[in-house]
């Protein structure tokens, strides 16, 4: 058995709202001792996709998950894959499901209760979105009553809780993650922890 350091939410300057560059989160992050990322910038792959590529031609021990933030309907939603996803990324919370089911990924509900950001909200437990895998619990951009609301939450549903640094800009880096249990320091396995619930601690810093 391993301890696998994660964070799973993080955003470079391919998302219009962030100042980070590539390498920049992957310098933070290998230096500091995380097993896995995703880089999840707003409605497309192409940070995630670049990182990966980077990561694997430098040799680095960190794994690059493959991530984006996608905002539907209902509220945002991220996904989460292990093998290079599609150009286009469908806008419905049933096909995103879809979606990382076949890329043998999973779905994430980004902070669902800040009031002031895109989330789920109560579109989390009506619905496709009840089939959403992980549920952000802690995230490091938000005030301690939603995550609380968040945390809640997962526990009614019975779903996997995990915190997120949501990092747009270098002060952001790792301020939230989460400790999982895996047999093998893989992608994959990864992924299987986190939908078997192999939560070993959440770390809830905040901006």
């Amino acid at each position: 058995m391993y301890k696998a350091k994660v964070d799973l939410h993080i955003h470079s300057n391919n998302s219009i709202d962030s100042k980070l560059t590539i390498e920049e989160i992957l310098e933070y992050y290998e230096s500091n001792g995380f097993t896995a990322i995703a880089i999840t910038d707003h409605n497309e792959f192409k940070g995630s996709i670049i990182a990966n590529k980077i990561s694997i031609e430098k040799g680095l021990n960190l794994k690059v998950l493959f991530g984006a933030e996608v905002e539907t309907a209902i509220g945002e939603v991220i996904i989460i894959t292990t093998t290079t996803p599609p150009r286009n990324i469908p806008r419905s919370i049933g096909e995103i499901i879809d979606l990382a089911r076949d890329y043998n990924g999973l779905t994430i509900a980004p902070h669902p209760y800040a009031p002031d950001r895109k989330g789920l909200k109560d579109n989390l437990i009506n619905g496709d979105a009840r089939k959403i895998d992980v549920i952000e619990v802690w995230n490091s951009k938000t005030d301690r009553r939603w995550n609380e609301i968040a945390l809640n939450t997962a526990k009614i549903l019975g779903k996997p809780g995990i915190a997120n640094s949501d990092a747009h800009h270098q002060k952001h880096l790792g301020l939230a993650y989460t400790i999982i249990e895996v047999d093998e320091v893989k992608p994959d396995e990864i992924i299987t922890s986190l939908k078997n619930n192999r939560i070993l601690r959440i770390i809830k810093g905040r901006d």
